[in-house]
């Protein structure tokens, strides 16, 4: 029985979830995807769904949104906390909440600019990323092999 209400609720959050990610994408695609933390390919896939296919997606039973906050310090920034280092840990009041809210705003939108490490292989982006040396008696130089700008 808790087993099947949990899977309900999660239903649930997911067609919610999809329904308020479709509207925001179609009001304001570029505020949609900042605010939901996906790319433009992905909104724009969630915008085209059908209320069919949304109800197939919904029906899963795994969470199809996830917290984007998982760091302690924005979440101590939202909930205008900070933890102790103390051995009970207690929580005491930081700051100016209007500024702890701009603070973690300001985090988690920073993050959303970088991109997401993927699993796989580990990439050298030394091939692609153009290396300045530094001479101490000529100055910056090229690595060898490369043109002087």
């Amino acid at each position: 029985m808790l087993q099947e209400q949990l899977l309900a609720e999660i239903r649930e959050a997911n067609l919610t979830y999809l329904m308020l990610a479709q509207t925001l994408i179609r009001q304001d695609k570029a505020e949609a995807v900042f605010r939901l933390g996906m790319n433009e390919e992905s909104a724009d896939i969630l915008a085209a769904l059908s209320a069919a296919q949304v109800m197939k997606l919904a029906s899963r039973s795994t969470l199809l949104c996830r917290l984007r906050v998982d760091d302690n310090l924005v979440w101590g920034l939202l909930t205008n906390h900070a933890t102790s280092h103390a051995p009970d840990h207690a929580a005491k009041k930081v700051g100016n909440e209007a500024t702890n809210a701009l603070h973690a705003g300001i985090l988690m939108a920073s993050r959303r600019l970088r991109p997401r490490q993927r699993p796989g292989p580990a990439r050298s982006t030394a091939a692609s990323t153009p290396l300045r040396m530094w001479s101490s008696t000529r100055g910056p130089r090229s690595t060898p092999g490369m043109q002087r700008r």
